[in-house]
């Protein structure tokens, strides 16, 4: 709804025809300006009329407010009435009398015969709005755009002109409106049980989209305010349940589509308003919206699918299906989940679902939709209270479904049936709230993902929707959004700690608060947190620095270790059996059992990067990074992918690896080549220590890079993990000549300053991947030169003179590699020259071995750890 008052808005609305550019002047009618006198009867009895605003609807017509002026309807207005008030009298013939003003502006020459009066009756502003306004209004019937609401529902505002889409826009905020107040009075007649029903029954509908590059942020607001949602998500865009090792590959898809405009129209988000507000809020109207996002549509299309196949018949015994909705706070469970759920029941069969309850806050809210009470709800003051009165109900049979929501300690009543009522319990991940009741309900948990920044982008459109959009306030918009996504990075997608500067710098220094802490079992829960195996704690502090990420749990044999032959074998049988189509291998893919579940990762990228330090250069003893790496089973090699670069810290892995790795050729049946970590004399062949670095560019924003020296022995990881193309790399080198005397000289030499034609420098980058395929782009190829062209010394020399060696590190459970990764030219790159230059690098320099890590590697550091810990 339009945030400007009625009166601004219908001034907006009447107005845009008789717009004067800045810096003229409007000729007078007269010689004294008034001109009222010296005016017809007629023209000033019009005048009186038009002066009456006008009540746009939704069935208004486009050309009626395109062709309304300051002087009322412009058909109406007569071309001599025109010419007196603007020209003062020139051009005016008694034949004109009659001609209106649209009649005119189709054959100017055949009115007026003067050239000079017609030269500066075509130049008058007046005309030229009027004639804008009558090419906007062909131009949109030439589309079947006829009335408000069509122009509503209209995708491609940008053929009308400026003036007249402000014009347009402003009277739809009158039709909307006007259509808004008449629902209010309507409502505010009723008794207030039915007042409340109504309001929540017949919510409505608007939505925020993406892909437009005419709007600011690409997003277009539609203010719809319809009974039926106009788009709607399909079942397989909102089912997305990922395993735990594609995580941080969405994660990286989500930042990418937020950072590049989006090539195509998609719907970010629906909003639901009811005018009397919503249950969560106690009905108090300043919380009206509510914000529907895939994730919210997902647990719906989840309880459909169980509440569809209950009986219809009455009173039928039928045990319903409980379930517990967990998401981390502030991602809109109560704000979104439940009031979306209790729209889409009111609206369900009534048959099967007469009833809804809904507990909130304390109090109990009933809705009915049948029977002597239909379409009213009924107010419990007493949560107890209300769960028996919804158990009598279901001692005499009578079905129905609540909404718990968890809130201030409350937890799901025990007095809740299970026999003829199903329902679905809102909560944080603690445990506390709802295990107990879980497991004696027999209740399934539906997981809710935080906002993604492309849906907080939306938000942020939404909230700005009734700001008039100019060049700056547009660039206002953008530059305010880069503010949101840095608190994004900071805090999380959390929207009520990224839209408020208070509460995101409370909530900033909490967490520095939490991250302060450097106990030994702190070291250990940071570890922890790095491969998402953290639990939800009870202390207050555990959502400040996780969130809760849905997963896809295949369950199989948790004991089975890396190098567990008969995994390995039933690995290999299933990718010959993909690859022969036969039919086998569907059978046994049947026989895993597939659980959603729910993982803690860091909840921002900044968190992430201060863990990473904290545990990779802090705590060398890393003794629970170790045991995590030493103890993956076949389901954990998302685990090895986060940090598994770390094991090239251990002398015994290196060699181990160096033994085991295998040449991917260039070419099919390619020979063999030999790599520097076999070479027994490479200095730094295994690196000594880690150093993390800060992933930065030259350019970006408060940004002053001071360039270092490539060393040898130390392995570079940086402190984010969306770094292109490799996890981490080192640099090994192999010099003819003898080696200096001082052993720890060798370990840690500079290769600025020391002539390539003295030595050999391998650049050996690592990629720990569990995917079949690890191509890359030249687009990501191209960002890592440029990043080490800014960061380090020389790196236009060394680059060419170094020989490169990209291994990729998998999982033994992984399927090998069966060809050389690729740099991918995508097509709208190839007439980039730098990106064909770094395509051509790739092809020219880089050679690819790929090592499984398997049961020997493990227990290396197993054996690492234990060391470590005596």
């Amino acid at each position: 709804m339009s945030g400007r008052s009625e009166e601004e808005a219908h001034a907006a609305a009447a107005s845009p025809a008789n717009a004067v550019p800045q810096g003229q002047r409007r000729s007078r009618s007269g010689p004294d300006g008034g001109g009222s006198d010296q005016q017809p009867a007629a023209h000033r009895r019009r005048v009186g009329e038009a002066q009456q605003r006008p009540t746009w609807t939704l069935t208004s017509t486009v050309e009626e407010v395109l062709l309304f002026g300051r002087e009322g309807p412009i058909p109406d207005i007569k071309l001599n009435d025109f010419l007196r008030r603007e020209l003062g009298g020139r051009g005016v013939v008694e034949a004109n009398d009659n001609v209106s003003l649209e009649s005119f502006v189709a054959q100017p020459e055949a009115f007026i015969a003067n050239e000079d009066d017609l030269r500066l009756t075509l130049a008058s502003p007046f005309y030229t709005a009027i004639k804008e306004a009558i090419e906007d209004a062909r131009r949109l019937v030439e589309h079947e755009v006829d009335t408000l609401q069509r122009w509503r529902e209209f995708a491609q505002k940008n053929i009308v002109s400026p003036v007249g889409r402000a014009k347009l826009d402003a009277a739809l905020a009158v039709a909307v409106e006007e259509e808004a107040r008449q629902r209010r009075e309507e409502l505010e007649k009723l008794p207030w049980e039915e007042r409340m029903y109504r309001s929540v029954y017949e919510a409505r509908w608007s939505y925020v989209e993406s892909g437009h590059a005419t709007e600011p942020l690409g997003m277009r607001v539609v203010e719809a305010n319809s009974s039926e949602p106009e788009k709607m998500w399909s079942a397989g865009e909102v089912n997305v349940i990922p395993h735990p090792g594609d995580i941080d590959a969405i994660a990286k898809i989500e930042e990418e589509e937020d950072e590049g405009e989006a090539s195509d129209v998609r719907l970010e988000f629906l909003v639901l308003t009811s005018e009397k507000g919503w249950p969560y809020k106690k009905f108090a109207v300043a919380f009206k919206e509510v914000f529907v996002r895939k994730e919210v549509v997902r647990v719906w299309n989840v309880l459909k699918e169980d509440i569809d196949g209950w009986p219809t018949a009455a009173g039928s015994i039928f045990l319903r299906r409980a379930y517990v909705v967990v998401g981390t706070p502030g991602i809109g469970k109560s704000l979104a989940v439940g009031p979306f759920v209790l729209y889409q029941l009111l609206h369900y069969d009534a048959g099967k679902v007469p009833l809804v309850a809904y507990f909130v806050d304390g109090s109990m809210y009933l809705f009915h939709k049948t029977g002597e009470q239909a379409g009213t709800v009924v107010k419990y003051t007493n949560t107890d209270q209300g769960a028996l009165v919804v158990r009598a109900l279901a001692e005499k049979q009578i079905a129905g479904y609540y909404i718990f929501d968890v809130t201030k300690g409350l937890c799901p009543s025990e007095e809740l049936p299970n026999e003829h009522w199903g329902g679905i319990v809102l909560t944080s991940p603690d445990k506390s709230n709802y295990e107990e009741w879980k497991k004696q309900r027999g209740a399934l948990c539906i997981y809710v993902n935080c906002y993604t920044p492309r849906e907080l982008k939306a938000f942020y459109a939404w909230q700005k929707r009734n700001s008039r959009i100019g060049e700056e306030r547009r660039n206002t918009m953008v530059d305010d959004w880069k503010t949101m996504k840095q608190r994004i990075d900071m805090v999380g997608p959390l929207p009520r700690y990224v839209f408020d500067e208070g509460a995101f710098k409370a909530r900033w220094e909490a967490i520095e608060a939490v991250l302060s802490g450097r106990s030994d079992a702190a070291w250990k829960r940071f570890a922890k947190l790095l491969f998402g195996k953290a639990e939800w704690r009870q202390d207050g502090t555990t959502h400040k620095l996780i969130k809760l990420v849905r997963v896809l749990v295949v369950e199989r044999d948790e004991n089975a270790e890396w190098g567990d032959e008969s995994e390995s074998e039933e690995e290999e049988e299933s990718e010959a059996e993909e690859e022969s189509g036969e039919e086998e291998e569907e059978e046994d893919e049947e026989e895993d059992v597939v659980v959603e579940s729910s993982s803690n990762y860091p909840v921002s990228r900044e968190v992430e990067k201060t863990l990473r330090r904290m545990v990779i250069t802090e705590n060398l003893q890393m003794s629970a990074l170790l045991s995590a790496l030493g103890t993956c089973c076949f389901g954990a090699a998302a685990d090895l992918e986060r940090l598994g670069c770390l094991t090239f810290l251990i002398g015994g892995v290196v060699e181990a690896v160096a033994r085991k790795m295998k040449y991917i050729p260039r070419t099919a049946g390619g020979e063999p080549r030999g790599s520097v970590l076999a070479d027994g004399h490479a200095r730094g062949r295994f690196p000594s220590r880690p150093r993390l670095f800060e992933y930065k560019m030259e350019g970006a924003r408060n940004t002053v890079i001071q360039k270092v020296d490539l060393e040898t022995g130390v392995l570079y990881i940086p402190d984010t993990r969306p770094f292109p193309v490799l996890d981490a790399f080192y640099v090994a080198e192999v010099q003819p000549r003898a080696p200096p005397a001082d052993p720890e000289q060798a370990s840690a030499t500079r290769t600025g300053d020391q002539s390539s034609a003295e030595r050999v420098i391998t650049f050996i980058g690592l990629q720990v991947t569990k995917r079949a395929t690890h191509d890359t782009t030249a687009s990501k190829m191209a960002s890592f030169m440029e990043y080490m062209r800014s960061n380090f010394n020389n790196w236009e020399v060394l680059s060419e003179a170094m020989e490169w060696e990209f291994i990729y590190l998998r999982h033994s459970a992984c399927t090998p590699m069966k060809r050389r990764q690729q740099c991918i030219i995508l097509e709208e790159e190839k007439r980039s020259r730098s990106l064909k230059s770094a395509s051509d690098f790739w092809e020219r320099k880089v050679e690819q071995y790929q090592v499984q890590l398997d049961a020997e590697i493990a227990q290396l550091l197993v054996a690492a750890n234990k060391r470590r810990l005596v």
